[in-house]
């Protein structure tokens, strides 16, 4: 496959009695694992650093020229302050937060071909809102500067 994404991931967690280092209580280790997705597109990734304030920062996806069904990757690159990844509702004004990013963490995901569309839970179809939720950032005390980098699906 020539334009492809390869995502390869490992998670290692060891849980140690805080009275015998010695004895594991908790050990996962996941191994490397990994996919390889589709690169649509004849460019990306899209968006870029950001200055996220604790007023909501909104990604329209549409003024990038990016489908929804993307691979994101968000970074927080601020030492000290936590940044909330989520949907801001328009019609509402209100943010949902769907995950966060401790200082200086990233995380990938990728985003639902449904992205800013009501679904209908039974059949699994999109319809186009009135108002569309938006991918969006917030911070949680002071302004961070955050890598966003969206790739086509």
């Amino acid at each position: 496959m020539a334009d492809e994404i390869r995502v390869t991931e490992t998670l290692f967690i060891r849980k140690t009695d805080s009275n015998d280092p010695t004895v594991v209580m908790v050990f996962e280790d996941s191994r490397p694992t990994q996919f390889t997705a589709d690169l649509a597109g004849s460019s990306g990734p899209y968006v870029g650093t950001l200055i996220v304030n604790q007023t909501i920062t909104v990604i329209n996806l549409n003024s990038y020229q990016v489908a929804p069904g993307g691979i994101a990757r968000f970074h927080n690159q601020d030492p000290t302050n936590v940044v909330f990844v989520g949907l801001y509702d328009q019609e509402t004004g209100s943010f949902k937060s769907m995950e966060e990013l401790l200082p200086g963490e990233f995380h990938r995901v990728r985003l639902s071909r449904y992205l800013g569309q009501d679904t209908d839970i039974i059949t699994g179809t999109g319809t186009e809102s009135i108002n569309p939720s938006y991918l969006a950032l917030k911070a949680s005390a002071a302004a961070c500067k955050v890598l966003v980098k969206i790739f086509p699906p």
